[in-house]
């Protein structure tokens, strides 16, 4: 038996799921109750055909999974956004800003793609380029007057971190991407966990 969640699926009048895709089948929506009391509506299939949906495992805590669905969407979709820019930005020419600047130096925006999955921050965060060409990701909270940002060095391992809050001293950082005090400033900045 396998169980799928029911988010605004289409029912018929007698409260059976319609079938998507060409697919004729029908399956009664359950309620299902887990032990810690959140409940929700799942569909039971007795007959699961691979290709028309994906399985989850039986029980499902319904409210759990979703809320920490929506935050691995929105995650990935923030990701995917930043991702597309970077490369955006990669194909930039020399003084794409008329005023001199760089043109985007590739080992620097291939180390920041490569870091952008490890972000794991309630911080708002955008992509950009300095003046010399190196991708730099920023971080700003506004409620809190908090600022950070990693700018990834031409030599795709050396990045340079800053970070200031009010009521504390700003303070700045370089070394290697994946060194214990690079890690430990980003984690102490809440960057990544």
């Amino acid at each position: 038996m396998y169980a799928l969640n029911l988010i605004d699926a289409p029912t018929d009048r007698s409260g059976y799921l319609i079938g998507t895709r060409g697919n004729r089948s029908t399956f009664r929506p359950r309620h299902v109750k887990d032990g810690s009391g959140d409940q929700g509506q799942v569909i039971v299939l007795d007959r699961f055909r691979p290709g028309r949906a994906s399985p989850l495992d039986t029980p499902i805590n319904v409210k759990q999974e979703t809320h920490k669905s929506a935050e691995v969407d929105r995650a990935r979709a923030q990701t995917a956004r930043l991702t597309a820019r970077l490369r955006m930005l990669k194909r930039l020419p020399y003084n794409h800003d008329g005023e001199g600047a760089a043109a985007p130096i590739p080992r620097s925006v291939d180390a920041a793609l490569a870091f952008l999955p490890n972000i794991k921050t309630a911080m708002a965060y955008g992509v950009t380029l300095d003046d010399d060409g190196n991708a730099v990701v920023e971080f700003e909270d506004r409620a809190t007057g908090s600022f950070a940002d990693i700018t990834f060095c031409a030599d795709a391992h050396s990045v340079e971190c800053y970070r200031r809050s009010v009521g504390r001293p700003s303070t700045a950082m370089c070394g290697v991407i994946n060194s214990k005090e690079v890690l430990d400033f980003l984690r102490e900045a809440g960057i990544i966990a």
